[in-house]
């Protein structure tokens, strides 16, 4: 009996301990809609924890808001057009978003849908 209860303890609690893993490691996938751009790769700059990613924005935008992990970091420091990729299609071009985060592999993306 009191191994059963034991049993049925451990069970309990290998269970619990999983469920809190699964939530804790949990990360939002990007949203798929016409506001937002992935960002695939970041670039280093000569400034530490500063970094720049290419992503493929509406021309007129000047404001974006960058995810990290489903979480918002924050506005870019700066958004200007890729020097090197002047196609304009459907009244969108390659830009450079520059922002501040600690590197690392993570699932970003960026929000133009509030920007100007």
């Amino acid at each position: 009996m009191i191994r059963k209860i034991i049993v049925g303890l451990a069970a309990f609690a290998a269970y619990f301990a999983l469920a809190y893993c699964f939530k804790i490691s949990y990360v939002q996938d990007a949203p798929y809609h016409n506001g937002t751009a992935i960002i695939p790769m970041i670039m280093t700059t000569d400034t530490s924890g500063v970094y720049r990613a290419r992503a493929w924005v509406p021309d007129q935008v000047k404001h974006v808001v960058v995810y990290e992990n489903g979480v918002s970091i924050g506005q870019a420091s700066a958004i200007y057009n890729d020097p090197t990729r002047p196609w304009l299609a459907d009244g969108k071009r390659w830009k450079f978003v520059v922002f501040r985060t600690k590197g690392g592999d993570a699932k970003r993306w960026v929000d133009f849908r509030d920007g100007d």
